[in-house]
């Protein structure tokens, strides 16, 4: 298995109930893909890096998740003797590859000082920590620090003096920083502190240099640099389209994982990437495959609709990519079977949310041709055709009833605000869509994390229908709200 960061791993199947596989990742890694002979002797791997404690790395995977682009079946091997038969933890194939970076990059490149740093936080109580505007009463074992939003803990602004980023020596078991405006001194923070893998960053500067950081996990929002550095680690990157942006990255980004968001149908790849395997578009109504076309080296394509009607134009570009295995539609309700180009290695197509008769035509075009179709959530053209618009159209695939009511409620709630722009009316045209989201959750336990940020997301587009403001259109959803 490809390992993220580079190299390749490997893991083992040692036991099948029609529903599950049991497997466990080795602890093993090379730079070339191995043959079955390199893994003799080959031993589990069992984690102790960060909140780890040395258990096995053995999990369960539904026998419905696809093995990903680039895992290889190598053949059998005997089972070691003090291997279990069963496990608690379920999880999906990236999983393993991922772990079995971590760990390398726990023992080989994290400083022993900073490994004990972070395991000792675990104990740590309530800790006073000053980046320049006073001392505030945290966590010791805070693992996420937002330092954009100023709450809880504040900086200096730019006017008042500097960042006394030395404060992070109170916190040796924080991992991620939220991060906002220039840089402030940051970047040389990350590189001073290896225990720190994760940054989301808000409008960085045109020039941002992130190599000599310990990062593997990077976010980029707003307004995007010009020129990004990236540290060899990277793995994960996460970026908005639609800007000249080059990215300087360890084998033109091949062994990263790129999240790309975008506004516009029509988007730009940043320069630098041409050999990312692994990519995943966001976007609105309607997305383009043409600035697709050059990534030659892309094995696996995830395309997601936020919004209807889910339309893929060009899509005859994705021809160009000779070595895509698995591609994803998610909310492609506008995507047709005909559109896809005949794609040599294509050997998984999943779409989640379909029409009936759109999913039909995609596994009829397959039938027999070795790509195996999933679909999920497929509906009826009719049931599209009426509830394409509503935000909560994909509800109905966890219940039935509980997400046709939901759908309902988001409805009447449109018709009265459009109806009638009076403030107070929008205020109890909210309160009472939220409260019959209440119920519908407390019958039918339907509302979790995701769908919680989708009725939040369908709630302020609402409010923004009335003028009413970001902020005060969160406070009253927080104030409503028992899911």
């Amino acid at each position: 298995m490809p390992v993220p960061g580079g190299g390749y791993g490997a893991c083992q199947v040692t036991a099948n109930d029609s529903e599950l596989l049991l497997v466990h990742a080795l602890d093993w890694w090379s730079a070339e893909p191995p043959v079955l002979a390199d893994l003799a002797g080959a031993q589990p791997l069992r984690l102790d890096h960060h909140s780890h404690s040395g258990g096995l790395d053995q999990v369960n995977i539904s026998v419905e998740v696809p093995i990903p682009a680039g895992f290889r079946l190598l053949g059998n091997q005997d089972v070691g003797a003090d291997i279990p038969n069963s496990s608690n933890t379920h999880s999906r194939w990236r999983a393993l590859a991922g772990d079995v970076s971590y760990q390398r990059a726990w023992d080989l490149e994290l400083p022993a000082a900073a490994k004990a740093g972070y395991k000792s936080a675990a104990t740590k109580g309530p800790v006073d920590v000053d980046f320049g505007v006073g001392a505030v009463t945290i966590g010791g074992a805070t693992r996420a620090l937002d330092l954009a939003s100023g709450d809880p803990v504040a900086v200096p602004d730019a006017d008042a003096g500097p960042v006394r980023w030395e404060a992070l020596d109170r916190l040796p078991g924080c991992t991620r920083l939220f991060w906002r405006g220039p840089d402030r001194g940051l970047t040389a923070a990350l590189a001073r502190y290896p225990s720190i893998s994760g940054l989301t960053w808000r409008d960085a500067p045109e020039q941002t240099d992130l190599s000599g950081s310990w990062l593997n996990q990077l976010e980029l929002v707003g307004k995007m640099p010009q020129r990004l550095r990236l540290p060899a680690r990277m793995r994960h990157l996460s970026l908005v389209a639609g800007t000249d942006l080059t990215v300087d990255a360890a084998d033109n980004g091949r062994w990263m994982r790129l999240h790309l968001e975008t506004d516009s149908a029509d988007f730009v790849m940043p320069q630098g990437l041409e050999r990312i395997q692994e990519l995943l578009i966001t976007g609105n109504g309607s997305l383009t495959a043409a600035p697709l076309a050059d990534l030659t080296e892309l094995r696996e394509l995830t395309l997601r609709w936020r919004r209807p009607p889910g339309e893929l134009t060009e899509a005859h570009d994705l021809s160009a990519l000779q070595h895509l295995h698995h591609v994803h539609f998610i909310d492609g309700y506008g995507v047709g079977a005909d559109q896809i180009p005949d794609l040599p290695n294509l050997s998984y197509l999943e779409a989640f949310g379909l029409t009936r008769s759109s999913a039909n035509e995609m596994k009829k075009r397959y039938h027999h041709t070795g790509v195996e179709v999933i679909v999920h959530g497929a509906k009826s053209d009719q049931w599209i055709r009426a509830n394409l618009e509503n935000p909560f159209r994909n509800w109905v695939d966890d219940h039935e009833k509980g997400g046709a009511a939901a759908c309902k409620a988001y409805a009447k709630a449109l018709r009265a605000i459009e109806s009638s722009p009076d403030r107070q009316l929008a205020r109890e045209t909210l309160k009472t869509l939220t409260g019959t989201l209440n119920k519908i959750d407390a019958k039918y336990e339907l509302i979790d994390t995701l769908r919680r940020e989708e009725a939040w997301e369908a709630f302020a587009v609402l409010a923004s229908k009335a003028n009413v403001g970001q902020d005060e259109a969160g406070d009253w959803f927080d104030e409503w709200r028992d899911f």
